[in-house]
């Protein structure tokens, strides 16, 4: 790995820890429904540029609202009843299953 590479790790790294604190500043000032919804609608204005999965909409929106809105959701209400920024980081982190096993 070369310098360049490092430092982009080490940059992610940063903003990745940052988005965390930023959610706990965030849970301040909105309650976690609200949060989650503030956070998709954000995510959705770029997604409208892109192409269409190959998917009926019915399993679309339950992939969307189970494996998306629902962990943020109770992410968001974890981190309300005081799930430190830190360990929070860590929980989010999930691996490609496309790497499983």
């Amino acid at each position: 790995m070369n310098a360049r590479h490092t430092a982009l790790a080490i940059l992610i790294s940063i903003i990745w820890g940052c988005a965390f604190v930023a959610t706990k500043l965030g849970l301040q000032s909105f309650t976690p429904s609200q949060l989650t919804a503030l956070r998709f609608l954000i995510a959705c204005l770029p997604a409208v540029l892109l192409q269409r999965p190959a998917l009926r909409w019915t399993t679309l929106l339950g992939i969307g609202l189970t494996l998306f809105a629902g962990q943020f959701l109770l992410f968001h209400f974890a981190m309300e009843l005081g799930l430190p920024p830190g360990v929070a980081s860590i929980t989010q982190q999930r691996r490609p299953s496309s790497q499983c096993c």
